[in-house]
């Protein structure tokens, strides 16, 4: 800044100049430099006289000085030099100060004198801080983002960007420009992902906020795609097999086969079993029956796979006390009885004994 110089008193006059260093959007503190000026007006000496510099109010620094100008000239020079170190800077300008120069002793008539207000000026803008982070409400298909409040670093924030990825291949599934907090839906479930959030002023883009992590719940394994297939018909069993679904996420510890002759299963047995494969017994010969299967897992029951119908072969059986048992067919020939043997289709398509 020019040399401010106070009134002339007794042909004399006391200046203040203030200079800092240079600094662009990334300095934090600065020092400031002050100088004391005295100059004479027209004519005279000044010899062993004292300038006194007051920073605030307060006594900082004392010179001593000899100046002489030629008579119709004017000359100045420079008292004294002081330097406030490490000032630190605001975006909104700051902080503020009183610079005196006082001068004493001198042989020209008054003592001049000269104060000054000054402030540090502000700090350029810069683009924002990275906003705070964290996820909530997280469920198998969206979770939310809280974006907490960026620093607007001399310039308001006006949007906020958040970014969601899954972790274990970087493929992106949410770049949105937003308000802040942001929910996000379509997520795989029992998957991790990794979240991102940015802020923007009039000056630009900050950067992204640290990396956090969340993952989505696991849910109950899906239903089946397809019926069980039969594996095995007899006239009281029939054996199914079927092909693992989607386990939701979380590992599937049971598969439960269902067997009926209704096919709303207003009445049907169960079999529950690890493997991918099991029987249904005690079933009526010669009778229609649907069967279909679920799984389980940790987090609860699957849908119903779609329905399978199969029926029992006929045989030569009887229900004997509540239970269905071989019956066997005797025919005489001309000269014994002989066991009859009955031919029935296996699934496979041939006809067996």
């Amino acid at each position: 800044m020019p040399i401010q110089w106070g009134g002339t008193t007794g042909h004399m006059q006391v200046g203040i100049d203030v200079r800092y260093d240079a600094y662009d959007t990334n300095t934090t503190a600065i020092n400031v430099y002050v100088d004391f000026w005295v100059r004479t007006i027209a004519w005279g000496a000044a010899d062993n006289q004292t300038l006194t510099a007051y920073v605030n109010g307060g006594a900082w620094s004392t010179w001593n000085y000899h100046l002489s100008s030629p008579s119709g000239a004017t000359t100045a020079q420079v008292v004294g030099t002081v330097t406030i170190a490490s000032q630190g800077l605001s975006y909104g300008g700051g902080p503020s100060y009183t610079f005196q120069g006082s001068v004493s002793g001198s042989a020209l008539g008054p003592n001049p004198s000269h104060a000054i207000g000054w402030t540090l000026p502000a700090r350029p803008a810069n683009v924002p801080t990275a906003p705070g982070t964290s996820a909530d409400s997280v469920t198998s298909s969206s979770a939310r983002v809280v974006v907490r409040a960026a620093d607007g670093r001399g310039a308001g924030v006006d949007a906020y960007r958040v970014r969601v990825q899954r972790t274990a291949d970087g493929a992106i599934v949410f770049d949105q420009q937003t308000g802040g907090t942001v929910t996000v839906g379509g997520l795989a479930r029992a998957t991790r992902y990794s979240y991102f959030a940015g802020a923007h002023n009039a000056v630009g883009w900050g950067p992204w906020s640290a990396a956090r992590d969340f993952t989505t719940a696991a849910t109950a394994p899906d239903a089946p795609t397809a019926a069980p297939r039969s594996t095995a018909v007899a006239p009281d069993s029939l054996g199914f097999s079927w092909t693992a679904p989607v386990n939701g996420g979380s590992a599937i510890t049971t598969y439960d086969l269902q067997v009926s002759t209704s096919a709303a299963f207003s009445t049907a047995s169960t079999v529950s079993t690890t493997a991918l494969s099991a029987t249904a017994t005690g079933l009526a010969p010669a009778t229609l029956h649907y069967a279909r299967v679920r799984a389980r897992n940790a987090v609860g029951v699957g849908a119903w796979s779609p329905v399978a119908r199969v029926e029992t072969l006929s045989s030569a059986k009887v229900r004997v006390d509540g239970a269905w048992r071989l019956a066997r067919v005797w025919v005489r020939t001309s000269t014994a009885w002989v066991q009859a043997k009955a031919w029935k289709r296996h699934p496979d398509g041939s006809w067996r004994l």
